[in-house]
């Protein structure tokens, strides 16, 4: 097909050569259309024609055009990002996708793309919040699903990600990177069950010999006493520390990370964040003192039992 044989608008032919896979003709036929940057649908179509066909730049040129002059368009800031996520300009392309779900909160596809963009940047929690929240706006989103198995995956929890290649599966069941996925971490799990087990593995014969040759201590009465009190000193602060601690740990850091993604995100919060971010510092310096104080304890149990 080719676009003198083609019925319609250039428009409609565009889209038809997309459809058919004829890109280089698509991308010609609306490169030579004398009102393309004056046309939302010429930009859209002529930025994803560039994207399929791997003309990064072209297509970041065309999607900026249309986020400039069509600001409403959702699609654009979508693909823009997607467009800089391929060039590798992940941080620039979060703060398009904040963008884009600042304009419509209800885009799966903004939240999904931004999580692909902050899991590059290493940020697994804030990625893991992305593309629940695209979830939350479409349960069906198999990549979505997919994408978390992959991190909770790198992030050895291998119980999670099980349970997303599930969900995948469940959604598209000849899915071979879900298959693949899963046959790998159950092979994992099999080898940690394996490892755990005494029947599973020789014995470690250096390790047995170290526990032969540790001999019960033996303690005088007085120094038993003196002993018992001083861990009672130290343990008393560790014990009200962990009291402490409990309460503040009670709200996971990932929920109050994405607390405050959402709030940065939602121009209508905008004024608050500075007091969720101070509140975070605040808690994070909290949870920092208590754990020193708990490892300040233990590292002089330590040193006593060594010298002991």
């Amino acid at each position: 097909m080719n676009s003198q044989d083609s019925s319609g608008s250039p428009l409609q032919q565009a889209r038809a050569l997309l459809r058919s896979r004829q890109i280089q003709q698509a991308i010609d036929l609306l490169q030579n259309l004398p009102e393309l940057s004056k046309s939302e649908d010429g930009l859209l179509l002529h930025g994803t024609a560039c994207f399929r066909a791997g003309q990064l730049e072209a297509a970041r040129s065309s999607f900026e055009s249309l986020t400039r002059d069509f600001p409403h368009c959702i699609a654009g800031w979508v693909n823009l990002g997607a467009a800089l996520n391929k060039m590798g300009e992940h941080k620039k392309a979060v703060e398009i996708f904040r963008r884009a779900v600042q304009k419509d909160r209800r885009c799966a596809d903004a939240w999904y793309n931004m999580g692909i963009a902050q899991r590059a940047l290493k940020m697994q929690t804030m990625a893991i919040s992305a593309w629940k929240e695209a979830l939350k706006i479409n349960p069906d989103f198999a990549d979505a699903h997919l994408q978390l198995a992959r991190t909770y995956s790198d992030m050895k929890n291998l119980g999670l990600a099980q349970k997303c290649l599930h969900d995948v599966l469940r959604l598209q069941p000849e899915s071979a990177r879900a298959k693949a996925m899963l046959a790998e971490i159950q092979e994992a799990q099999k080898a940690a069950r394996s490892g755990s087990s005494p029947f599973g593995r020789l014995v470690d014969l250096e390790a047995l010999q170290q526990k032969a040759n540790t001999a019960p201590r033996v303690l005088t009465p007085p120094a038993r006493d003196a002993e018992r009190e001083m861990l009672q000193n130290l343990t008393k602060p560790v014990r009200q520390a962990a009291r402490d601690l409990a309460p503040l740990l009670a709200e996971s850091f990932q929920q109050k990370l994405h607390r405050l993604e959402r709030i940065i995100v939602d121009t209508g919060n905008r004024s608050h964040s500075p007091e969720a971010l101070e509140e975070l510092a605040k808690q994070t310096q909290e949870i920092h003192d208590l754990l020193a104080e708990i490892s300040s304890a233990a590292s002089q149990i330590r040193k006593h039992l060594g010298h002991s």
